[in-house]
């Protein structure tokens, strides 16, 4: 898991592979505006170019069994182009 960093690319050659997965859907299935949020919609509903925190979507996977989705989604890989943290509060 990568808890905060710029997207550089995700590979989903393995989750599309895995047994029992219909299919795996991203922000390119998300008609009109990709964002959700209670009073602004501002959050992602799935990370395209950046992940801010563990638990950012990136995809959703469908499959015949929940177990099957989640052996799926574990499979689904993010490469970082580069962390989007500063590790010090200085900098």
């Amino acid at each position: 898991p990568v808890p905060h960093a710029r997207i550089n690319a995700v590979d989903y050659t393995a989750a599309e592979k895995a047994p029992g997965v219909v299919r795996i859907v991203t922000h390119k299935d998300v008609p009109g505006l990709n964002k959700i949020g209670t009073w602004t919609p501002d959050q992602p509903v799935f990370c395209s170019d950046e992940v801010r925190f563990l638990g950012d979507f990136v995809a959703m996977v469908v499959a015949d069994t929940p177990e099957h989705a989640r052996a799926a989604a574990k499979l689904v890989t993010i490469i970082p182009s580069s962390p989007a943290f500063t590790r010090s509060p200085r900098g």
